[in-house]
């Protein structure tokens, strides 16, 4: 049975080559370095979404991008008027992969402060946020706390201290 886990990429909004929101451009998913379509799902429960995934009025697609574990997966961004496949694309990452949970994930985390772009590097949207997290019991704590730390990376996956 395939197990799913949060997308380092795809979750972020995206913006256009002036700097706009993506709103209306298009999220194909497919099969690390071809054109074969591979469902990408909105939930660890394995719920398909649509493919193309057609990004909302804030340049983000509607519900979250969970990938099965198993998959290395191609994102490609397009226009709204482009074709399938992409002709124009604007974007596009090769051999994305989900990462395997452990048993040290925390299990909540709050954003407390408004998310800055601070722009893309090899097609990673940059963030700066505030945010807090609760250490699990699967962590040996026996009184929970919250430990805030200003964080840096890639929204929602691979961040950095």
């Amino acid at each position: 049975m395939p197990s799913y886990s949060f997308s380092p990429f795809g979750n972020a909004q995206f913006l256009d080559a002036n700097g706009d929101l993506a709103i209306g451009y298009k999220l194909f998913t497919y099969l690390a370095g071809s054109t074969t379509k591979e469902a990408v799902f909105s939930d660890t429960a394995g719920t398909p979404q649509t493919n193309p995934i057609i990004l909302n009025s804030i340049g983000r697609p509607a519900s979250p991008i969970f990938l099965d574990y198993a998959k290395s997966y191609k994102f490609v961004v397009a226009p709204p008027t482009d074709t399938d496949p992409p002709t124009s694309p604007v974007y596009t990452a090769n051999n994305v992969t989900a990462k395997v949970p452990d048993a040290t994930v925390l299990n909540m985390v709050t954003i407390n402060a408004p998310i800055i772009n601070l722009g893309t590097i090899n097609n990673s949207t940059l963030v700066n946020a505030v945010v807090s997290a609760e250490p699990t019991a699967a962590l040996g704590v026996a009184n929970k706390g919250y430990v805030d730390r200003k964080v840096t990376g890639v929204l929602f996956g691979n961040w950095t201290t």
